[in-house]
């Protein structure tokens, strides 16, 4: 006797093939073509981690993106300030 087979729907934007694959994703070539990173480590005050986590989260965004725009600023801050 054989059992039966799952049935899976296919996802929104995948084919029935199951591709997977959804038109807008970024090509793969252009996230290799990022500029590489380095990994930044400072001591804070935990308090400050603390607030700044939940600050990310209530906007939806990670600790990097906030800290990453937070040193943009600054240094475009500073940049101004220089000329």
């Amino acid at each position: 006797m054989s059992e039966p087979r799952l049935k899976v729907k296919p996802r929104p934007g995948q084919s029935a093939a199951g591709s997977g694959t959804p038109p807008d994703l970024v090509p793969l070539t252009a996230l290799v073509a990022e500029e590489p990173t380095a990994r930044l480590n400072v001591q804070i005050p935990a308090k400050m981690r603390q607030q700044l986590k939940i600050r990310a989260v209530q906007e939806g965004r990670t600790v990097q993106d906030l800290v990453k725009q937070l040193i943009q600023g600054y240094l475009a801050s500073t940049h101004e300030a220089v000329r």
